[in-house]
C-alpha cells in the first residue's frame, strides 16, 4: 500500500508542475493583455485628443467659436488631470479674452501640477506666470506680482538665472512697476487738478 502511495506521489509530481506552468503562463498572458488593452486605450485617447484639438483649431480659424469652445472643452474632459490638456484650454480662452474661463483651467493646471510633478517644477511655473498674465490684464498688479516672482523663483531654481523664462518675467514684472507708477502719477494729479488733469498731461507731454 505505501509503494502504491509512493508510486502515485510521483506520478503525479509533473501532473502538479505542468498544472503550475499552465497556471503561470494563463496568468502572464492575462498581465500582457492588460497591458495591451490599457495601451491599445491611450493610444485611442491621444489620437482623440488630436481629433478634438485639431477641430477646434479648425472652428477658432473659421470664427466658430461655440464650436470651437465645445471641442477644447471637450479635449480637456478625456483627461481631467493632464496638465497639457488644461494648458491648452487656458489658452484658447486667453485668445478669445474669456479670462475667468482661462484662470479656471490655469488654477485646474496648477493643482494638478503640484500634487503629480512636485511645487517646485516647472509646469507650476508656467501656469503662475499665465495666472500672473490675467491678473495683470484685469489690473491686479499686487496678485500678478506675487504670482510672478513665485515662478520666477522656481525658474531660477530649475534653470540658469540668465534663462529666458527669468527674463520674459522680469520684464513683465519692471512693465508692472512703471504702469503701477502712472497711475499714482495720474492719481495724483487727479487729486490736485481735479477735471483739469488731462490739459496738464497734455501740456507735460507737449513741453
Amino acid at each position: 500500500m505505501k509503494q502504491r502511495l509512493m508510486l502515485l506521489f510521483f506520478l503525479l509530481i509533473p501532473v502538479v508542475a505542468s498544472a503550475q506552468r499552465t497556471r503561470q503562463r494563463v496568468v502572464k498572458s492575462q498581465k500582457t493583455q492588460k497591458v495591451m488593452a490599457k495601451n491599445d486605450s491611450t493610444i485611442y485617447f491621444a489620437e482623440l485628443a488630436r481629433d478634438y484639438f485639431e477641430k477646434c483649431q479648425h472652428f477658432k480659424v473659421q470664427n466658430q467659436m461655440d464650436s470651437a469652445t465645445y471641442y477644447i472643452e471637450l479635449r480637456a474632459g478625456l483627461d481631467t488631470i493632464c496638465v497639457e490638456y488644461l494648458r491648452d484650454a487656458g489658452d484658447f480662452f486667453m485668445d478669445i479674452d474669456a479670462y475667468s474661463q482661462a484662470e479656471m483651467y490655469y488654477q485646474r493646471g496648477l493643482s494638478h501640477s503640484k500634487r503629480i510633478f512636485g511645487e517646485r517644477s516647472d509646469w507650476c511655473a508656467l501656469f503662475l506666470q499665465q495666472i500672473a498674465d490675467i491678473c495683470y490684464i484685469q489690473n491686479n498688479y499686487s496678485e500678478s506680482l506675487k504670482n510672478y516672482r513665485e515662478a520666477m523663483a522656481i525658474y531660477k531654481q530649475n534653470h540658469e538665472e540668465h534663462d529666458a523664462s527669468v527674463a520674459k518675467i522680469m520684464e513683465k514684472i519692471s512693465t508692472i512697476y512703471k504702469d503701477e507708477a502712472e497711475d499714482s502719477a495720474l492719481a495724483k494729479l487727479k487729486e490736485l487738478y481735479g477735471d483739469n488733469h488731462k490739459s496738464v498731461i497734455s501740456d507735460l507731454e507737449n513741453m
